[in-house]
């Protein structure tokens, strides 16, 4: 597959934080952003569905408790894996 490049700008304490990271996990900073974006993968998903969502007229406060459900429900699975 094909791998996309993006332009990143982050506040410069942030950057501190990423190079700190990199270093105890003896990485590179790219391996550690594309590492911590690729975790957040799922909770983008749930945004999209929810904005698809709201867009076909379903109520926001059941979009949003839904959401929060399905979140838990994600990150119980992944607590259960390790």
């Amino acid at each position: 597959m094909t791998r996309k490049r993006i332009a990143l700008s982050v506040r410069p304490e942030y950057h501190e934080k990423l190079i700190k990271l990199a270093h105890y996990q003896d990485r590179t900073i790219t391996t550690v952003v594309n590492d911590l974006l690729n975790e957040c993968e799922s909770a983008v998903d749930l945004m999209l569905n929810a904005y698809e969502q709201i867009e076909n007229g379903v109520d926001q406060q059941k979009v949003l408790t839904n959401m929060f459900a399905d979140g838990f429900g994600i990150a119980s699975e992944k607590l259960k894996q390790e």
